[in-house]
């Protein structure tokens, strides 16, 4: 078996195993994944895994398709158990993304379609973002290092290597990393918030204690 098609295997693996969590979160109530955003990768990956496919990406392909299943999935979810705060930023990112769909739709670019559906990918982190640094406890952090594993692999898998087949996967490994980055940051923020919370709820039951 070729070493391409094994990485393009174990990617598509890892890409399962990154959001299985992030599905059973949501269903608990844990974690309020964003409309907008899983709306556009559900149409978004579904574009670049035809682009990647009639580029010949073989292997590499595999995660593309495996993420667009996945991303229908939880869009259909963010419907009823996703974040109800959606801001004016968040729908003019909605807005910008279908006006740039529309150029792909006339473009007859292979090159140009996939880069732009790759802006309008990145596009879609961008009302997740914004949620996830007001509200870092509604994502599932595992996902995030997972999934830039998983880009990395599915870069690494490629069979033919070219600007239409490596500029979305490198585009999606970045914003991986950065949101992972970001909820690393956020973690010691949150553990540090709860003991201060922790700590004045214990002064003023001490000290109520002691008045009454």
């Amino acid at each position: 078996m070729e070493l391409k098609v094994v990485l393009g295997a174990i990617a598509v693996g890892l890409n399962i195993l990154a959001f299985v969590p992030y599905i059973l979160d949501i269903l608990r109530g844990k974690t309020k994944p964003h409309l907008y955003s899983w709306l556009i990768w559900a149409l978004i990956t579904g574009i670049v895994f035809i682009g990647q496919h009639s580029e010949g990406a073989g292997a590499g392909a595999w995660v593309t398709g495996i993420t667009t299943c996945i991303n229908v999935i939880i869009c259909l979810l963010a419907f009823k158990w996703g974040s109800a705060d959606i801001t004016f930023s968040d729908k003019i990112c909605l807005a910008s993304a279908l006006a740039i769909l529309v150029l792909w739709v006339v473009s007859s670019s292979m090159l140009l379609s996939i880069v732009l559906v790759t802006i309008v990918d990145v596009l879609a982190f961008v009302p997740t973002i914004r949620k996830i640094l007001k509200a870092p406890r509604q994502e599932t952090f595992i996902t995030y290092p997972i999934s830039s594993l998983r880009c990395l692999l599915g870069l690494m898998a490629i069979s033919n290597y070219s600007v239409v087949t490596c500029i979305y996967p490198v585009a999606m490994l970045v914003m991986y990393l950065l949101i992972t980055c970001i909820l690393l940051y956020e973690r010691p923020v949150l553990m540090r918030s709860l003991r201060l919370q922790i700590k004045r709820r214990q002064h003023y039951v001490y000290y109520g204690y002691n008045k009454a």
